[in-house]
């Protein structure tokens, strides 16, 4: 896929080339020139840990409480949206970031959260991807992201209402804790 659509950007990779759609999350109206969305799931964040972390025995916790521990967060080059989700909602919680490590994906953020160099925040629905480690619900009522499809609005592909509509009514049924809040 990606030696088709080199593109960094999801959005840019539906927007200049035959991709039909994307998934994404972190939908800005700004970037969507061109483009139409739909919401397909609203899911809470997590804070993932190491077992042994001060903060693993909590059965949850807010973004204040994580304030000044050790973090991992994406790198500003590999995923600048999603880093800059994450500055912006620890501002919003009057809390301080502190990276100590900034890192290119997912399976990265999990290796460095096994060897407990910090605590890394993903949305609950990627649950699957890091394994054992100790994972805590973030109760703050803006720690969530929206996974999104989008394509373009003069797409001739009569497929992909029905696929998005598909979708949407899979992931609803699926977990319907997860569905977007209309």
């Amino acid at each position: 896929f990606f030696s088709a659509f080199p593109s960094n950007s999801m959005r840019e990779t539906v927007r200049l080339t035959d991709a039909d759609l994307a998934f994404v999350t972190h939908v800005d109206k700004n970037y969507l020139i061109g483009l139409e969305s739909k919401t397909i799931m609203k899911s809470p964040l997590i804070a993932v840990m190491h077992p042994t972390h001060a903060l693993a025995n909590r059965d949850s916790l807010s973004i204040k409480d994580l304030s000044g521990f050790p973090m991992i967060n994406f790198s500003p080059q590999a995923n600048p949206i999603t880093s800059d989700f994450n500055k912006q909602i620890f501002k919003k919680a009057g809390a301080q970031l502190n990276i100590v490590r900034e890192i290119p994906n997912i399976e990265t953020a999990a290796f460095c959260t096994s060897i407990n160099e910090g605590v890394f925040i993903m949305p609950e629905y990627l649950l699957s991807s890091i394994g054992s480690l100790r994972t805590v619900p973030l109760t703050d009522s803006f720690a969530y992201v929206t996974l999104n499809l989008i394509w373009k609005k003069k797409n001739p592909n009569i497929s992909i209402p029905v696929f998005v509509d598909s979708f949407s009514t899979y992931i609803q049924n699926r977990n319907p804790n997860l569905a977007p809040a209309d």
